[in-house]
């Protein structure tokens, strides 16, 4: 597996540096097309003069992320709509988007837009935070820490990050355990797991933690403890747009995390 085709949303939001550098990052090691995705208002709230200058703006910060960082191919292509409904759909044939954990309006709307999307793209999606902590020389991905619970959503977020995680230097499986999240999962699959991923080359340190904090607090502190700079989760949730109602790990990351989360439905 190989991601050969990576959506970037491009919006007005304080997140688009960070995105810009982890899908170019991404594309150049890939050898992708990268896309930069615009999204224009069908309300006709916005006149037709600011949403060129808008998209000008967008677009030339992406040409210039792109031509920067080597990508070896790529375009850009605005549509009408609503922006969660369209990436949602553009997402269908791409193998990988990144999007802007922070937007430029409400933060809850934010959040279920970013949940929405994960439901219901059909793939993968990297979470991007405007402030990256302790970002330095290195490329997103160096240290993953995966966020493991048995459950089918992170089953599939690992089998998409494998691309992720053959590059990585460090990885860690975590296996969270917390008296305000009761175990859920009987049977220990870590050591599958495990073996899973040492069939595709991919080494990894097995790590149960218990806790009184709920497990998304938890994840936070493990990652910061570890430097990591990439979380691997599932993204638990009930699929509506707006008003998503959230799980407890889900919600907590999408709200607090300050690295790249990668995402699975």
């Amino acid at each position: 597996m190989a991601y050969k085709v990576i959506t970037v949303h491009v919006d007005e939001s304080p997140c688009l540096g960070a995105c810009l550098e982890v899908g170019c990052q991404l594309a150049f090691r890939e050898g992708a097309h990268l896309i930069g995705m615009a999204v224009d208002s069908a309300d006709g709230a916005e006149q037709p003069l600011m949403q060129e200058r808008r998209r000008e703006y967008l677009f030339g910060c992406f040409d210039q992320s792109a031509s920067r960082l080597a990508v070896p191919s790529s375009a850009h292509c605005v549509v009408q709509g609503d922006a969660a409904t369209e990436i949602s759909q553009h997402g269908l044939c791409s193998d990988l988007i990144v999007l802007g954990k922070e937007g430029s309006g409400n933060p809850d709307t934010r959040i279920d837009f970013l949940q929405y999307v994960i439901h219901n793209c059909g793939g993968p999606v990297i979470v991007v935070p405007a402030q990256v902590s302790g970002q330095s020389e290195h490329e997103t991905g160096e240290r993953i820490l995966i966020a493991w619970n048995g459950g089918m959503p992170v089953a599939r977020a690992v089998r998409s990050a494998l691309p992720m995680l053959r590059h990585a230097r460090e990885v860690h499986v975590a296996h969270l355990r917390s008296p305000v999240f009761p175990e859920r999962i009987k049977k220990d699959s870590m050591p599958e797991l495990l073996a899973y991923l040492a069939r595709h080359g991919i080494h990894a340190n097995a790590l149960h933690q218990d806790g009184e904090e709920q497990p998304g607090t938890q994840l936070l502190q493990l990652a910061s403890r570890l430097s990591s700079d990439m979380v691997v989760m599932g993204c638990v949730a009930h699929p509506r747009y707006p008003g998503v109602r959230l799980g407890g790990t889900t919600g907590a990351m999408l709200k607090s995390a300050t690295i790249p989360v990668f995402m699975a439905a």
